[in-house]
């Protein structure tokens, strides 16, 4: 618990001081990646690995046939399994929230205390040390920041978290279940106009989310310093390398602008100079997403990255639900609408812990998750992997059926198959050779994209990526048969998956594509 003495020291104090605490660094010594050279692994600790069966019962209990109680993974699991990880070839690890929840919550978004690890995780020596040897061995780790809401702890006085203009009484649901820190005690720093219903309505967009969370008044400015000293605390504590922000869009951007800068300006006095903050703002439409990148009257920076949605959308319509190619196209041609410095750095998925996973939108076709994943490899932007894609699994409806256990005796009942980390399948092998190819080819990893051609009759597309002379493509096929596909020649070029060299002839490379393909053409030469 965080010493009464730092809750009083003023904002300005805490974002220029040096280290308020001992702790944070790890990692000391250790070749991290850069922020282009990111390939990102999501994981729900508790669905990943149960490292200590101790705690399991230690915040709610654990029930493996309850898809929505406490399974048991914790952060030694996630620790041990960094091996797994690294042979697998990401380089960056997304946890999300670690903080003490609501009694049986799994997913961590329902924190109860904002100040303490929760125990059916573990304590914060095990982020720690998580976070020490992630970093030793190339790996960084990113924590995921809730400043929108707290966990259900207040109900309305008398009635249901039922939408009201007027608003209503507040009441503590449980005196013995109060928010941690104690500043989160007052009932004034809430929201009280009670859940969402209309989505497209910015003011009941900074409402209540579903499930009776309490939603802060994040315009009050008390509001705004309690969370620049939780989250500039948990930068110290655990020695992370950056922040994924959780409900962007459900708080006012002057929240924003002035939460971001002060985790900048802490984190270059810790000498955290790649620290990337790249935030949530769940919509598939680039024109909403876009602005959170870009700066305000000021000059104050918006968001890092946000995540890529309207890619996400395109390649599950394109690859999943076998639609045209034009999704895609007009996904590249709204890239324009983002901050230039934001641009590089999106968040390029295909699923993750709040959408069906692509499996499930594809009808168990593997062959499409595969076509899926390697544009998604190609793509600009850093790619973010769900974990258990590389296990193929199914997922479903609702939420919580995309959040198996990846370990046995979890949910979706792994035993006796075991634990599902097997590191054979053509799924992990497919993603190891890609997370090799963009390791190997600068042009995957720094490459501007542009749309090489485009036949929406034929449905082909082929989209290019440039990095000074370097030049990759990828050629798409969504028809049914066979086509050829005319591209620009470039010297010294080879195509992948075949591992053959493609030469021009006649001025132009001509690629022959199979029905419902994708083929990379990457330099022969190797560049890192």
């Amino acid at each position: 618990m965080m010493q009464r003495a730092y809750w009083m020291r003023t904002v300005v104090a805490l974002v220029l001081c040096a280290p308020l605490w001992a702790g944070g660094c790890g990692g000391a010594g250790a070749s991290l990646p850069e922020r282009n050279d990111l390939m990102m692994y999501l994981i729900m600790p508790d669905r990943f690995d149960d490292g200590d069966p101790g705690n399991n019962n230690a915040n709610g209990k654990q029930n493996p046939l309850d898809a929505l109680a406490v399974q048991g993974g914790d952060l030694r699991g996630v620790h041990r399994r960094l091996p797994y990880l690294r042979s697998l070839g990401v380089n960056a690890l997304w946890l999300t929230p670690v903080q003490k929840n609501v009694p049986g919550a799994f997913h961590g978004y329902w924190i109860q205390d904002f100040l303490t690890v929760d125990p059916r995780l573990g304590t914060m020596d095990d982020l720690r040390a998580l976070t020490r040897d992630a970093q030793a061995m190339g790996m960084r780790v990113y924590l995921d920041v809730v400043c929108n809401h707290t966990g259900p702890l207040s109900e309305p006085v008398g009635g249901a978290h039922a939408w009201n203009d007027a608003g209503y009484t507040l009441a503590w649901r449980d005196s013995t279940l109060l928010p941690l820190p104690p500043e989160l005690q007052d009932l004034a720093l809430y929201h009280n106009f009670g859940e969402v219903k209309q989505w497209t309505n910015p003011y009941q967009v900074l409402g209540e989310l579903p499930g009776g969370l309490d939603d802060l008044r994040t315009e009050d400015p008390r509001v705004l310093e309690i969370m620049i000293r939780i989250w500039i605390w948990w930068m110290e504590q655990s020695g992370c390398d950056g922040f994924r922000v959780d409900t962007v869009k459900h708080v006012d951007m002057p929240f924003w602008y002035a939460f971001l800068e002060a985790m900048r300006r802490h984190a270059r006095a810790l000498g955290k100079k790649e620290f990337f903050i790249f935030g949530e703002v769940f919509s598939g439409e680039d024109a909403i997403c876009a602005p959170y990148t870009m700066p305000d009257s000021s000059g104050r920076a918006g968001f890092d990255a946000v995540f890529h949605f309207s890619l996400a959308e395109a390649l599950r319509d394109m690859f999943a639900r076998k639609h045209g190619v034009e999704r895609l196209a007009r996904s590249l041609r709204a890239v324009d609408m983002y901050h230039e410095s934001s641009r590089p750095f999106q968040l390029a998925f295909i699923d993750n812990h709040d959408i069906p996973r692509f499996l499930h939108i594809a009808d168990g076709n593997r062959d499409a998750l595969h076509r899926a994943l390697t544009y998604l490899y190609f793509s600009e932007g850093i790619p973010l992997l769900y974990y258990g894609t590389e296990q193929d699994f199914p997922g479903g409806v609702p939420d919580h059926d995309n959040r198996e256990s990846m370990f046995a005796g979890g949910w979706k009942g792994r035993v006796p198959a075991g634990d599902s980390f097997d590191t054979t399948g053509a799924t992990f092998r497919l993603l190891q050779e890609l997370h090799a190819l963009r390791a190997r080819h600068a042009v995957l990893r720094r490459g501007v994209t542009d749309i090489a051609t485009i036949d929406t009759v034929a449905n082909v597309l082929a989209v290019r990526r440039t990095a000074g002379d370097d030049v990759a493509y990828a050629v798409i096929n969504q028809s049914e048969v066979a086509r050829n596909v005319d591209l620009p020649a470039v010297a010294g070029m080879w195509q992948w998956p075949e591992h053959i060299p493609v030469e021009a002839e006649a001025g132009a490379l001509r690629i022959e594509l199979p029905p419902r393909s994708i083929r990379l053409l990457l330099p022969r030469h190797v560049e890192r």
